[in-house]
């Protein structure tokens, strides 16, 4: 195991500065490792280090962020989006807080298991997460307080279990704010996917329940479902299953969904569009297809990190003075 994750560490530097250390978050039995929660390795780690989270059924618990730090996890969905990690099972964890001195940070492949993302201060990315909880009135998702700029929510799987909560929610008088590529709904109707009175760009996301957003660009998203709130918004080439958006300026009304997503398959997997029927094909700003998966940065399958990853191990349990021990490890790039 000690080489396994030795392997690990060494394809990821090819994505991490050299002068920030990378610590070995695990809590599986038996593996080597820094790290058993993800409070200890905030404590442990300084500003700029980087926290591998290895995938295990166990949550690795709340932390609440001072520092600059990059969490790396193994991604979600991994049962039903298969071939792309040699395990798996993803990274779980708590509750997870941005304060103040956490400027810089990133999160991303992490499963933020019935509970919530809560991000308090400016400069944050928030990448190829699941979030999920069942919480009423409040985003499981959200960015409180006021003047906050600069952050990223970005090819993310988010959901508020509880039928009349919010996906997420963005406080007002904040700027900067980039909501793309990410599905943000409900089992349910909820009272809305999006409130927000900040500056936003709200761009190529799958939304089941109310958008209600303020000043913001809203460009190629479709919406399964729910209506169209908000003031003082520029919204281009999106697509409703009802007339939340009209047909002006490139807006799709009435689309029978039915006909857009391919809805089979993993979890997040059936909202890939159906090829070469889909009415959101080509249909964005500048012919790019609408939704999830489309654009310049698509939502990627189970939140796999953008680092490199082992996507299959092939050892021997035996070997032989002339013959060695063959292993065969196989590699993706995860751009």
């Amino acid at each position: 195991m000690r080489t396994i994750l030795a392997i690990f560490a060494t394809v990821t530097l090819i994505s991490i500065p050299v002068s920030a250390t990378i610590w070995v978050v695990d809590n599986n039995a038996g593996h080597d490792k820094d790290f058993t929660t993800l409070a200890a390795a905030h404590t442990g780690a300084s500003a700029g280090d980087t926290l591998h989270v290895i995938g295990s059924p166990t949550s690795y618990g709340a932390i609440t962020l001072t520092k600059q730090l990059t969490i790396i996890g193994t991604g979600f969905f991994l049962t039903s989006n298969t071939n792309l990690q040699a395990s798996a099972v993803g990274s779980y964890c708590g509750a997870v807080t941005f304060d103040s001195g956490s400027e810089g940070s990133i999160i991303s492949g992490i499963y933020i298991s019935n509970d919530v993302c809560v991000i308090n201060t400016s400069d944050i990315t928030v990448k190829r997460c699941r979030i999920e909880f069942a919480l009423n009135g409040l985003g499981v998702c959200r960015v409180t307080g006021t003047g906050r700029s600069n952050i990223s929510i970005i090819q993310n799987y988010i959901e508020n279990t509880n039928g009349f909560g919010l996906g997420l929610s963005v406080s007002s008088s904040n700027s900067n704010i980039l909501i793309a590529n990410n599905y943000i709904g409900t089992a349910n109707s909820i009272r809305d996917a999006i409130e927000t009175s900040s500056v936003s760009v709200i761009t190529h996301n799958v939304l089941f329940g109310n958008l209600d957003a303020d000043n913001s660009t809203i460009t190629n998203n479709i919406l399964r479902e729910g209506s169209f709130f908000g003031s003082n918004n520029t919204f281009t080439n999106n697509m409703g299953n009802s007339t939340q958006f009209g047909t002006d300026d490139g807006n799709l009304s009435s689309v029978d969904m039915s006909t857009v997503f391919q809805l089979t398959g993993s979890t997040d997997g059936q909202y890939q569009l159906i090829p070469g029927t889909s009415p959101a094909l080509g249909a964005g700003v500048g012919g790019v297809d609408m939704g999830m998966f489309g654009g310049s940065t698509p939502y990627v399958l189970s939140g796999i990190p953008a680092v490199p990853t082992i996507y299959s191990l092939d050892a021997r349990t035996a070997g032989s003075t002339n013959s060695g021990l063959p292993v065969t490890i196989k590699i993706r790039s995860n751009d």
